[in-house]
């Protein structure tokens, strides 16, 4: 994941978008990096190799629920990093469910009186007080950069296993990542299946407030539906990109407590966006963007033994 950290950077310099004009200047402000899904840290171990002046704070399911381990601490002997780089506000990481906080509910809900599993929610770990409500001003947003990468884990220890738990760690994430970045800040959004609808709305209202591209790494990724969104310029701030944040909290609700046992329902995405006129007025971008998406894993496949 390094290497895949690496060539994202080699061919896009997301890394390093956030980057003063003049890095040696010593009025330059530090770049804050959110990762929402940071171990076991090779996102973070690059990005901090590429700023090395940079903090990072992380969110990570606890290893006891299934998550990875975190290996960064070996970062400083593998890159040089100057001494006490993992000092207080440089590299922090809260170990918590990340799909499980009061922050995704919508205006005026709250926990369902009967919700048969408060237990999740009460037991887990809270994020960190600054990530626990937006902030009332964009000046205020600190993250120059935001990583949101995590993917459903096979071993992850659900208290109630969703067949839709991907889509709705990935709401959460958008969510995290949309409420805390700065105005004209960056965001590194893992997706899968250019094809699919949902992946579809999402590049879509992206696009509406951001400038974005997309890029699949060759290396781990080839053959893998997987591809990322880079989005650099977001302006979260705008009206639009708002009324998605609360479409998306409204999905997260419906998926974790709706449903006929009151455990969650299946959302379907791309609220209020008309189909036809979508594709008629976008659709011909929305080919050109993943025309190399495409390219990449059609000649990833034909190098391998089992296509014919």
């Amino acid at each position: 994941m390094y290497g895949v950290a690496r060539e994202i950077q080699d061919s896009t310099g997301i890394f390093t978008s956030s980057r003063s004009k003049n890095p040696k200047s010593v009025l330059a402000k530090p770049i804050r990096c959110l990762d929402t899904a940071m171990a076991a840290g090779s996102f973070a171990h690059y990005f901090l190799s590429q700023n090395p002046r940079a903090a990072i704070d992380g969110l990570s399911l606890p290893v006891e629920n299934g998550g990875h381990a975190m290996l960064l601490q070996d970062a400083d002997q593998i890159l040089g990093l100057r001494p006490g780089w993992q000092g207080k506000g440089t590299v922090n990481i809260t170990w918590t469910d990340v799909t499980l906080h009061p922050l995704f509910f919508p205006q005026g809900k709250n926990y369902p009186e009967e919700f048969p599993d408060k237990l999740a929610f009460d037991n887990n770990q809270p994020l960190p007080p600054h990530l626990q409500s937006p902030p009332s001003k964009p000046s205020d947003r600190v993250y120059n950069i935001v990583i949101s990468d995590g993917a459903l884990l096979r071993i992850h220890k659900h208290a109630q296993l969703r067949h839709w738990e991907a889509t709705r760690l990935q709401v959460c994430q958008l969510i995290l990542g949309l409420s805390f970045v700065k105005p004209g800040g960056s965001m590194l959004i893992l997706l899968h299946h250019l094809d699919s609808w949902n992946t579809a709305t999402t590049v879509y209202n992206f696009s509406r407030f951001a400038t974005i591209r997309l890029y699949k790494p060759e290396l781990a990724y080839g053959i893998r539906s997987s591809f990322y969104l880079i989005a650099t310029k977001v302006q979260p701030e705008l009206d639009v990109c708002q009324a998605w944040i609360e479409e998306l909290k409204r999905a997260w609700y419906t998926m974790t407590f709706e449903g006929e046992e009151g455990l969650g329902g299946l959302v379907e995405a791309g609220e209020g966006i008309d189909v036809d006129k979508m594709l008629d007025g976008w659709g011909g971008e929305y080919i050109m963007l993943g025309e190399d998406v495409w390219r990449r894993q059609r000649d990833a496949m034909k190098q391998k033994g089992w296509v014919k």
